[in-house]
C-alpha cells in the first residue's frame, strides 16, 4: 500500500530516562528495563521481525546501563503484529491488493489509500458491493439514468451517499477524471423543488386557484404570467403554512439551509426579498448565505428586541455555528456574536414559530408598507 511504500526495515526511537532521573527512581528504572527487555526477548524466533536496538551507558549512579534505543520493525507486518491488528491489516491489505488488481489507476494515490483503510473497516459483503459499484461505472460511464436507477446488485442511494467520501476518490481514479459522486458517476440529479404559497389572489389565478404549491426551481421560474414583485423566505414550514394573504407577494418555505436554491428563480432577483429564520447561530448563517445570492435582501423579526421580548419562550441550540458570517449587516452581526458568546446564556435560540403571532403578521405588512388582506 501507498502508506507503506519505501526501505524496509523501518526504525522508531525510544526516548529513554536521563541519568538523573533513573537516580531518583532507581527501582522504576530497573522495572522499565524489564519490561523492554520481556518485550524484546518475546520476539526472538527463527523469523524475528521486531527487535530492539540497545546502546551502553555508564551512569554515575547506576553505572553499565543497556538502553533501548530503537525498535527496527522488517515489514508491515510486523508493526502490525506490535500494534496488535495483525487481524485487521490482513483484510485490509487483501482488500488492497484487490482494488489494485481489478483497477490498476488505484494504485499509488494517497487519496485512494485513505479510502481503501476505511474500505478495511467495511463488512465483507459491503465490499464486494464496492467492487461490483465501480465495475459497473467503468462499464457505464454516462448511464443517464438517476441514482436510484442503478442496476447493481444490493446498491441503493443511501448505500451510495452514505459512502460518499470513499467512493469518489476511487471513482476519479478509475475513470480518470475529477468531479463529485454524480459527475463521475453520469447519472441525473433530483431537481431542486421548492414549496411555496401564493398569498395574493392575482396569483392564484394564474395556477387555476391553487394556492399552496411545489415545483422545481426551473419551473418557478417560467410558471408566472406576472411574477410576485414580493418574496419572503420563511425558515421552516410551519410559519410558512400560517402567513396570511399579503398582496403581490408568496412565501417560500421549509427550505432550511437550502435557501440559495431559489438563486435560480429569475423573477425573484427583482422582486423586494424579506427573510425570516429562527434566531440563533444556525438560522444567521443561513441568512448570511441567501444574502450572498440575494444582496437586497432583508431580514425581519430576527433582531435583539425580538430575542428579549420572548424570554420564556427561548431554547436550546443542539450545537452552536461558531465562524463568522459574511454577508450579515453589523447588527445582525453583533446579534450573531452575542449568541455565540454567551451574552444571554449558554445556545440561546427563539424559533421562528414562537414569535407572537400577531405582532409578526403586522411587522411583515409594515416592512412591505402594504396592508394584510383581509380573510
Amino acid at each position: 500500500m501507498g502508506a507503506v511504500e519505501g526501505s524496509w526495515p523501518k526504525s522508531v526511537a525510544v526516548r529513554s530516562p536521563s541519568d538523573r532521573v533513573a537516580a531518583a527512581a532507581p527501582a522504576a528504572m530497573r522495572a522499565w528495563l524489564s519490561a523492554w527487555a520481556a518485550f524484546d526477548n518475546g520476539y526472538q524466533s527463527a523469523e524475528r521481525r521486531i527487535r530492539v536496538v540497545w546502546r551502553s551507558v555508564n551512569w554515575r549512579v547506576m553505572g553499565n546501563v543497556s538502553l533501548p534505543e530503537k525498535i527496527l520493525f522488517e515489514d508491515a507486518d510486523a508493526v502490525a503484529a506490535c500494534a496488535g491488528v495483525s487481524r485487521s491489516w490482513e483484510v485490509l491489505s487483501r482488500r488492497w491488493r484487490s482494488l489494485c488488481e481489478v483497477f490498476p489507476s488505484v494504485a499509488g494515490r494517497r487519496d485512494c489509500v485513505k479510502a481503501a483503510i476505511i474500505v478495511g473497516g467495511w463488512a465483507e459483503a459491503d465490499f464486494e458491493r464496492l467492487l461490483s459499484f465501480l465495475a459497473w461505472c467503468e462499464r457505464n460511464p454516462a448511464s443517464g439514468v438517476y441514482l436510484r436507477q442503478l442496476p447493481v446488485n444490493g446498491i441503493h442511494t443511501k448505500w451510495v451517499e452514505a459512502r460518499g467520501g470513499v467512493i469518489v476518490p476511487l471513482l476519479q481514479a478509475v475513470m480518470g477524471e475529477g468531479g463529485d459522486l454524480y459527475q463521475l458517476l453520469g447519472v441525473k440529479r433530483l431537481p431542486d423543488t421548492v414549496r411555496m404559497r401564493l398569498l395574493d389572489p392575482s396569483l392564484r389565478e394564474q395556477f387555476g386557484g391553487a394556492e399552496d404549491l411545489q415545483m422545481p426551481v426551473a419551473q418557478w421560474s417560467a410558471s408566472f404570467k406576472r411574477p410576485p414583485k414580493r418574496l419572503l423566505i420563511v425558515e421552516n414550514l410551519a410559519t410558512g403554512l400560517a402567513i396570511p394573504d399579503m398582496q403581490e407577494a408568496v412565501v417560500a418555505m421549509g427550505l432550511g439551509n437550502n435557501g440559495t436554491v431559489l438563486e435560480g428563480i429569475a423573477w425573484a432577483h427583482q422582486a423586494r426579498i424579506l427573510y425570516w429564520g429562527d434566531i440563533d447561530t444556525w438560522g444567521l448563517h443561513i441568512l448570511s448565505r441567501v444574502r450572498g445570492v440575494f444582496p437586497r435582501l432583508q431580514s425581519v423579526l430576527m433582531t435583539e428586541s425580538v430575542l428579549e421580548s420572548h424570554k420564556d419562550l427561548w431554547t436550546e441550540e443542539v450545537s452552536q455555528e461558531t465562524r463568522a458570517a459574511s454577508h450579515l449587516t453589523d447588527e445582525e452581526s453583533r446579534l450573531l456574536a452575542d449568541l455565540q458568546n454567551g451574552r444571554w446564556g449558554e445556545r440561546i435560540r427563539l424559533e421562528q414559530e414562537r414569535v407572537n403571532w400577531a405582532s409578526a403578521v403586522e411587522e411583515l405588512g409594515r416592512r412591505w408598507v402594504t396592508p394584510v388582506i383581509p380573510y
